[in-house]
């Protein structure tokens, strides 16, 4: 089921693995139904974030998530 939910939030986020790996609670707003990913995918190289929306179900598959630091 865990598996399962973080292939979801990968899909419907279009997160990259790294992405996700990085991802901690403190990213996640559910009250706005957003999630703040950090790509390294700019010039120089450091972590940029950006906002990307949450679908209803992304949502119901990060609320099946053990709540510890980091999601991954």
């Amino acid at each position: 089921e865990e598996d399962k939910a973080y292939l979801l939030v990968m899909l419907y986020t279009a997160a990259r693995r790294d992405e996700l790996f990085r991802l901690q609670w403190s990213d996640v707003d559910i009250a706005n139904r957003r999630v703040r990913l950090g790509t390294r995918k700019r010039v120089g190289g450091a972590i940029e974030y950006d906002y990307v929306p949450l679908v209803q179900r992304a949502v119901e598959a990060l609320s099946t998530l053990p709540k510890k630091h980091m999601l991954v």
